[in-house]
């Protein structure tokens, strides 16, 4: 009996040691199942990505203000945004200073040998200070007026230029050295226009 109950015994603890151990087992799943679980939220899940790649961590790394700093809407700004250069000279009377023809190699230019002085007349040139520049036509039809068009300018030179049978003789100002823009039109017909530019004094 005594033999029995030992064999019975061990049998129990045998029986209780695996039981602990299928426990174990089980809790070490657990805890690996936990691990994983934690480990997704410390690396890649919601709190990862709060440190790493969500929405905090897009913050700092990739997000909205990182890109502020780096590549988005303020950033832009600061390396490439709108934020650079002067505006360009806008277009006055259907030309730009950009595409207006260079005559500056020029002490005399008839302008109307661009365009001739009639319906659809368009010339935009840039010469130096101090260039004469002609018109020639009809000024009876064509009166010339300077200015944008549709309102003359009274203190234009192409204003004040009087037309000398078929010509109207300007020569451009030298008094301001720094570029600028004398347009012009037809005061019966204002889309006959132009602009002369003058360049920069070196």
């Amino acid at each position: 009996m005594k033999i029995s109950n030992l064999l019975a015994t061990s049998g129990l603890a045998a029986f209780a040691l695996i039981a602990c151990g299928g426990s174990d087992d089980t809790s070490a799943t657990t805890s690996t199942t936990s691990t994983a679980t934690t480990a997704t939220t410390g690396q890649g899940g919601a709190t990862a990505t709060t440190g790493q790649g969500g929405a905090t961590a897009t913050t700092g790394q990739g997000g909205a203000t990182a890109t502020t700093g780096q590549g988005g809407a303020t950033a832009t700004t600061g390396q490439g945004g709108g934020g650079g250069g002067g505006d360009p000279e806008p277009m006055l009377n259907g030309c730009t200073r950009a595409t207006a023809k260079d005559l500056t190699k020029t002490k005399s230019t008839t302008i109307t040998d661009v365009s001739a002085w009639t319906f659809g007349h368009k010339a935009c040139i840039i010469v130096t200070p101090g260039t004469q520049v002609v018109w020639q036509g009809n000024f009876v039809t064509h009166p010339l007026a300077g200015g944008p068009a549709g309102q003359a300018d009274s203190k234009s030179p192409i204003t004040l230029a009087k037309p000398n049978g078929d010509a109207v003789t300007v020569i451009t100002p030298t008094d301001n050295g720094n570029g600028q823009a004398y347009p012009y039109f037809c005061i019966n017909h204002n889309g006959m226009q132009g602009v002369v530019y003058t360049s920069e004094l070196p």
